[in-house]
C-alpha cells in the first residue's frame, strides 16, 4: 500500500487492516473505563507501552469503524489493550475492524459484593419525615375580673350608709360590662395528657 500523496501534497496515512495487527500484536481486550482514564493504573501501563488502540465507532457522518494507535478521547470511541506494542502501527489507520477477534473483557478490581436486600416496609432514615413530637396538655383556669365604674347618686346621713344603700338599689341591676375593665390571671393549672 505504501504512503501515498492526497490532493493537498502531504503524504495520505497508511491504512492497515485490523487481522494484520492482531496476527502481530495478538488478540487484544476491550479496556473497560470505569474511572479517569488517568487514574486508571493498568491502563496508564499500557498506554506507556504504547499498547492501546482507540476505535472509533461508526456515527453519523463517518464511513465505519477505523483504529488508530493511542488514547484519543471521544464520546464515539472504544479502546484497545493488545498484549504486545503497537509502535509499527503509529500513524497508520486501522481499518476493517472485526469485533469478533476482540478478547473478552477480564474484570479488573475485587468483586463487588452483594448488598443485603433493603426492607420495604422501612423507609432510611436520611428519608423518613420528621414527626414533630407532641406536648403535654394542660388545662388553665383563667380568672376574668370586670370592673365598670357606675355612679349612683344616693341620700344618706353619711358615707358609710350611702355605700350601703348603693348597693341595695343595684342588686337586681346588670351593669354594661361593654365598656369594663377587664383583667386575666391564670389560676389552677392541672396536666390532662401526655406528649
Amino acid at each position: 500500500m505504501g504512503n501515498k500523496k492526497d490532493n493537498s501534497g502531504g503524504p495520505k496515512q497508511k491504512s492497515v487492516r485490523f487481522s494484520k495487527v492482531i496476527e502481530e500484536a495478538g488478540q487484544p481486550q476491550v479496556a473497560l473505563l470505569w474511572q479517569d482514564p488517568r487514574r486508571d493504573p493498568s491502563f496508564q501501563s499500557a498506554l506507556r507501552q504504547n499498547r492501546v488502540m482507540t476505535v472509533q465507532l461508526k456515527h453519523a457522518g463517518s464511513a465505519s469503524d477505523f483504529g488508530v494507535v493511542g488514547f484519543k478521547q471521544s464520546p464515539h470511541a472504544e479502546y484497545l489493550i493488545f498484549p504486545k506494542p503497537l509502535k509499527a502501527y503509529e500513524g497508520d489507520k486501522i481499518v476493517g475492524i472485526k469485533f469478533d477477534l476482540i478478547a473478552a473483557s477480564k474484570s479488573q478490581g475485587p468483586a463487588l459484593k452483594k448488598s443485603p436486600p433493603v426492607r420495604a416496609s422501612r423507609a432510611p432514615k436520611a428519608t423518613r419525615p420528621l414527626i414533630p413530637r407532641r406536648e403535654p396538655r394542660f388545662r388553665v383556669e383563667i380568672q376574668y375580673t370586670a370592673e365598670v365604674e357606675q355612679p349612683e347618686e344616693i341620700e344618706a346621713p353619711n358615707a358609710a350608709a350611702a355605700r350601703k344603700k348603693a348597693l341595695e338599689q343595684t342588686a337586681n341591676r346588670t351593669p354594661d360590662f361593654g365598656k369594663a375593665r377587664v383583667e386575666r390571671r391564670a389560676g389552677k393549672v392541672t396536666k390532662v395528657a401526655d406528649g
